[in-house]
């Protein structure tokens, strides 16, 4: 590691530590540029919109990025970039497969020296889960959160996360 990754990871370390204490909506604020609008807004889908029991459903997310900033990927390419990572909340009875995230796009940042790879613009981000045959019927939701961390052309913000949900009923 060189001497400016060396001061880029303090400076990110100490700045995850602020924006932990500041609360996640201060921290959205400081992600977003200024202002109160966030870098990452999100929505979140399921087809069907009904499922039966034993089935299998899509949980979709459709994630817009604010112009002039990117997140990282979910497969970053750098050991000090960090990922974005889908953690599921799930009702009884929905079970998660794998999340499948869009292919990144490669960047140079300043002081690295290897690309990192990033999401820009719109993101989507499919979740495949499966109904249990036992899970109780009814209207339920199906979600979690997303983590990421977002970035402009010269500096990366404390990691940041977004709660996601959507309804779907269970026959």
């Amino acid at each position: 590691m060189n001497r400016r990754q060396m001061l880029w990871t303090s400076v990110a370390a100490l700045a995850g530590v602020a924006g932990l204490l500041a609360g996640p909506h201060t921290l959205a604020r400081a992600q977003g540029g200024g202002g109160d609008e966030p870098l990452v807004k999100s929505t979140a889908t399921v087809t069907p919109v009904t499922v039966a029991r034993g089935g299998k459903g899509t949980l979709t997310l459709t994630l817009k990025i604010k112009d002039g900033y990117h997140i990282n990927g979910v497969e970053p390419g750098n050991e000090f970039a960090i990922a974005t990572v889908f953690t599921g909340k799930a009702p009884a009875g929905v079970t998660y497969g794998k999340p499948v995230f869009p292919k990144a796009k490669p960047i140079n940042m300043p002081g690295f020296e290897t690309p990192i790879n990033v999401y820009e613009g719109t993101a989507v981000v499919t979740i495949p889960f499966t109904v249990a045959k036992t899970a109780k019927p009814g209207k339920a939701t199906v979600g979690g959160s997303l983590r990421y961390q977002g970035c402009d052309d010269s500096s990366c913000f404390p990691p940041d996360s977004i709660s996601v949900a959507a309804p779907v009923t269970v026959k």
